[in-house]
């Protein structure tokens, strides 16, 4: 959704599990039954619209699981964290685009999977609604360099490590599938099996371990939290999607 993320990522994988950890401890259960009218959200009452949507979503989830759930500490958190709001795009806001968005938000987190929370499509859709996004390279101005061109770092989408001091940054993008090599040329990131040195080391989506590149998973064998998404945790062996009813709903902390 938007400019921002690594923000958003944060949002999701970190902040978001705290903030309605502490929403869910105590209070009665809101049903989810009372859905969008489907009006146009002027952007003043977007935060407040993307709030309720979501807590009466989670409210039913946790509803669902017999658990408790604490709507008011819901709205009055969530805002701030995963709304986005602060990051509207106030010449390109549409009303009716907003209220397509909130729903669809809303309804893809209904599952009560963390990786539900704002799918692909889902970003698609509210993108419009945001600044266009700016990759680190953009931001930065630093130059790409092709294969086998000379180079003095390795580039994220969000970030680089440099090899050496340069005033004039050429960098390999991990997007592309290369690397600033040792020689200090680009060259091809290592793939799934290959040896890798570092996180840097491996294509962009992989993750290194055990000093070879592996592919975090959504469900699947594991030996320990690198082997799955950010949205799954390693259990007795197995990646395992994160359930909002096990996570925050009862307050597990």
């Amino acid at each position: 959704m938007g400019e921002g993320d690594s923000k958003f990522a944060a949002a999701v994988g970190g902040s978001l599990l705290m903030v309605l950890l502490a929403a869910g401890c105590g209070g009665s259960v809101e049903s989810a039954e009372s859905k969008s009218d489907g009006a146009p959200v002027p952007i003043e009452q977007y935060e407040a619209e993307f709030a309720s949507a979501i807590c009466r979503t989670y409210a039913d989830v946790c509803g669902r699981a017999g658990l408790p759930f604490d709507h008011r500490a819901c709205v009055s958190w969530v805002p701030p964290v995963i709304s986005a709001a602060t990051q509207l795009d106030r010449a390109r806001y549409d009303p009716a685009l907003a209220r397509r968005c909130i729903d669809s938000a809303a309804a893809s987190a209904s599952s009560g999977l963390l990786e539900d929370l704002f799918p692909a499509e889902v970003k698609e859709l509210c993108a419009p609604l945001f600044p266009p996004k700016r990759t680190f390279i953009e931001a930065t101005g630093v130059a790409p360099a092709a294969l086998a061109e000379p180079c003095d770092a390795t580039c994220t989408r969000a970030a680089c490590i440099g090899r050496r001091a340069s005033d004039s940054l050429r960098v390999c993008l991990l997007a592309e599938g290369l690397v600033c090599a040792q020689d200090l040329t680009c060259q091809p990131a290592k793939r799934v099996g290959e040896s890798c040195e570092d996180f840097y080391s491996c294509i962009e989506g992989l993750q290194c371990e055990e000093q070879h590149c592996i592919e975090p998973h959504s469900t699947g064998p594991c030996k320990n939290q690198a082997y799955c998404m950010g949205t799954s945790e390693c259990r007795s062996g197995q990646c395992v999607p994160k359930n909002i009813a096990r996570e925050f709903c009862a307050g597990e902390f």
